[in-house]
């Protein structure tokens, strides 16, 4: 990487500063240590941080309310700080020279995204016009990287039927109704209720988008369905 960055610096995504030549990706060591990953005691059907002593075998209260369709969860960091910032940076800047900083993510994480070895990854649908204005969509390029590292496979099986407001400053209920009957499976495609199949978004709030998937792939005959966020809101 030092020759490189002689001809082209790179600049940590965060504070900006000039990253060393001997650290690969965009994250400093100062700023790494930011990061609070969610390696604890968790929800076991979103994946959403809870005390150690009330996680186990229990699911958290916006879980028991909604009752999703998908049996299990997982997400890696809270949406703030520099978890935020990376999100933004990927979502609304294009941030695809952020590979190395997630593979070094789903490396801490390798025991627990095990779970999801071999299975078949579905990105979130876009709208057609969001993803002509993006030029991307970032869950599927998250999913491309976890199917890598989960020795998996992806497949864009959900469309998304009409076009949608942003979900950002939506109330929950206004979320569900916001989704609600938005994605379909593609024609072409059929769930295989063998087939271990996990969702896959940038950021989880109130699930209701990642449920509204769900539900649409159980309709389909999925009988296992499990998500997956790199970040809970």
């Amino acid at each position: 990487m030092s020759f490189l960055d002689f001809f082209f610096p790179r600049f940590c995504m965060h504070c900006h500063r000039p990253m060393p030549s001997i650290r690969d990706g965009f994250i400093c060591n100062a700023c790494a240590k930011e990061f609070v990953l969610s390696d604890g005691g968790c929800c076991q059907r979103c994946g959403r941080p809870m005390l150690p002593e009330v996680a186990e075998n229990l699911i958290c209260a916006d879980c028991l309310e909604m009752n999703p369709s998908f049996q299990c969860g997982i997400t890696l960091f809270p949406y703030k700080g520099i978890g935020r910032a990376l999100i933004h940076l990927l979502k609304y800047k294009n941030g695809l020279f952020l590979k190395h900083n997630l593979r070094a993510l789903f490396n801490q994480f390798t025991s627990k995204l095990n779970v999801f070895k071999g299975s078949t990854f579905i990105p979130v649908p876009l709208h057609y016009f969001r993803h002509w204005q993006r030029g991307f969509n970032q869950s599927e390029w998250i999913s491309n990287l976890l199917s890598q590292h989960c020795q998996g496979e992806v497949k864009n099986m959900l469309v998304r039927r009409r076009y949608t407001r942003s979900q950002t400053y939506l109330t929950r209920e206004e979320r569900k109704s916001n989704v609600c009957n938005v994605f379909s499976l593609k024609k072409r495609d059929a769930c295989n209720p063998d087939v271990h199949y996990v969702l896959v978004d940038d950021v989880f709030t109130t699930g209701a988008t990642l449920n509204a998937c769900a539900k649409t792939l159980q309709k389909g005959g999925a009988q296992r369905i499990s998500i997956f966020a790199l970040a809970h809101g």
